[in-house]
């Protein structure tokens, strides 16, 4: 595991020296932005799912159905 830290860390200056010489840093930000607000956007739509089958998992239990006699 220590050998991918020091690849990061190698890497990194590289890459980011190749980006600043072809991308505009508009482009950089929007680079950056866009996936933040994507994984932003699934993390709620997930947090709203996941609520609504725990909710419809305790309303089960809370009122469980009756058994005809």
């Amino acid at each position: 595991m220590m050998g991918i830290g020091r690849a990061g860390a190698i890497l990194s200056p590289i890459v980011a020296g190749y980006a600043l010489s072809v991308m505009t840093p508009r482009a950089m930000n929007l680079a950056v932005i866009v996936p933040l607000l994507l994984a932003a956007l699934v993390a709620v739509a997930l947090m709203r799912v996941t609520r609504a089958v725990e909710a419809d998992a305790s309303h089960a239990e809370a009122h469980p159905l009756a058994v005809a006699e």
